[in-house]
This record gives structure tokens, sequence and C-alpha cells, in this order.
């Protein structure tokens, strides 16, 4: 058994990248990294579970772009146009969305701190520099924290363990 890097039970605080619990139930660390889009192995020494203990308001997050979209939108063709490097929400209003309508339902319909859909935060356990993060992989909700938020240490997934609740 693998001790984890972060006591469980302490409250930490982070910014960064987060997702929802349902996404990771159940998945070894392979499907883990596929699933968020880590790079093969950035998760070879396992990772650290945290539940956030109150959700964003609007002004703490952004969207950041599903993880099959791999930095690029439906109006953009990287082949003709490059690389798409417009916020994700600067690409949803190019497509005609409206960016503080959708903020406002998935405050309300994806933020929640518990059940299935609590939100949460990957911590890797060793985060390799020269990796690039987030390559194109299947589509995980991810939102963007701009400022530290509590968060609860729940668990810490060894390199060989599944995610369980």
């Amino acid at each position: 058994m693998t001790n984890p890097p972060i006591p469980l039970g302490r409250t930490i605080f982070e910014a960064g990248i987060f997702t929802q619990e349902n996404q990771i139930v159940g998945k070894n660390r392979f499907d883990v990294e596929r699933c968020m889009g880590f790079n093969a192995g950035h998760l070879a020494q396992g990772y650290t579970v945290a539940h956030l203990q109150i959700a964003p308001k609007y002004n703490d997050w952004t969207f950041r772009r599903y993880t099959q979209m791999h930095g690029h939108a439906a109006d953009w063709d990287p082949e003709e146009m490059g690389e798409d490097t417009r916020t994700a929400e600067e690409a949803l209003i190019a497509n005609g969305y409206t960016v503080d309508t959708m903020k406002n339902e998935v405050m309300m319909m994806e933020f929640h701190t518990s059940g299935p859909k609590r939100l949460i935060k990957i911590i890797p356990a060793v985060n390799p520099t020269a990796w690039p993060q987030y390559p194109e992989s299947a589509g995980a909700p991810q939102w963007i924290l701009h400022h530290p938020l509590a968060m609860t240490v729940a668990a810490f997934v060894g390199p060989k363990d599944t995610y369980t609740i």
C-alpha cells in the first residue's frame, strides 16, 4: 500500500482544473489518464482526489474545453487555421453560445458537493514537467478555478488501484 502524499481528511486550497467524481469512479489509472486527457504515465505514481467543500461561484471559474476537443472548437480547422489559441469561452461565443446562460446552467445542474457528480480535483503524485498535459482524449467535463478553494483530501489512488467511493 502506497502512503498518500497528502494526509486524508486534510483541508487544502487548490486552483486549476476540476471535474466530477463520476468521471473517474471504477477506473484504473490508465483509464483516468485517458478520460481526463493526461499523457500516458502521468499518473504512474498514483493521484490524490480532493472534494471541493463548496461549489464555485460565477466569477470563480471558467469553462475549459472538454478533453476530446484538444484545444479546437467546431468552427476551427487546425489544418487550415493552425492552433486554436482562443479560450473555451471565446470559442463558445464564436459558435453563437451565450456564456452567461451556460455558466448559470452548469452551476445549477453540474456543480454539486455531494452525490455522483461531486466536484473533485485530481492531483498527480508526481507532476512530470517535461510532459505536456491534456492531449486529445475522452470527453470529461472540466472547468478552471481561478483562485484556490477549500477541498478535503478524500482518497489516494495508488498506481495499481481503482478509484472507488
